[in-house]
């Protein structure tokens, strides 16, 4: 798996794997989702992951620590038969270490110069944040990025009694 030291400053560094190591597994399954009301936690982020098309994960370190992270499906969509470049960005974290102390603001920002760098052609980028996640629209918009519209989804569950 290629690793490749993007960006550091003090003791953050913000580095880019092709691929999910390890080490990131072991950080999303600790990391508590959702801000202010439900709180949740993902049990099956492996299974998940693999699933994604190209899997680029920048990570911001404290040392030798990841404290956040952003998974990007690097991907193409077309579109009135004119092909884009795509990045649907996942599995945007922070750990508790760092929450509240603009670390995340800093870097987020940096994050987002650095993965356009590599960019050759006309890429678009999205993301769906929670609404009630205000912390995650502050860092978006201060990377620059605004709301491009709503989704709304209906959960619902189905239970079958198996007669015997």
């Amino acid at each position: 798996m290629k690793k490749e030291i993007l960006f550091t400053d003090g003791k953050y560094s913000i580095q880019r794997h092709q691929g999910i190591p390890k080490e990131a597994f072991h950080f999303l399954d600790s990391i508590a989702w959702g801000n202010e009301g439900a709180i949740y936690e993902h049990k099956n982020t492996e299974e998940n992951i693999k699933l994604i098309k190209n899997p680029v994960l920048l990570a911001i370190f404290e040392g030798e620590r990841i404290r956040a992270t952003a998974v990007f499906c690097m991907t193409t969509v077309t579109t009135n038969r004119e092909q884009f470049n795509c990045n649907y960005i996942r599995y945007f974290a922070s750990s508790k270490e760092i929450r509240g102390k603009g670390v995340m603001k800093k870097f987020s920002i940096k994050v987002m110069e650095l993965i356009r760098e590599k960019e050759k052609e006309k890429t678009i980028y999205f993301a769906c944040i929670e609404r009630a996640n205000k912390s995650s629209y502050k860092v978006v918009e201060s990377a620059g990025y605004k709301p491009l519209g709503k989704v709304n989804t209906l959960g619902f569950s189905r239970f079958f009694s198996e007669d015997k």
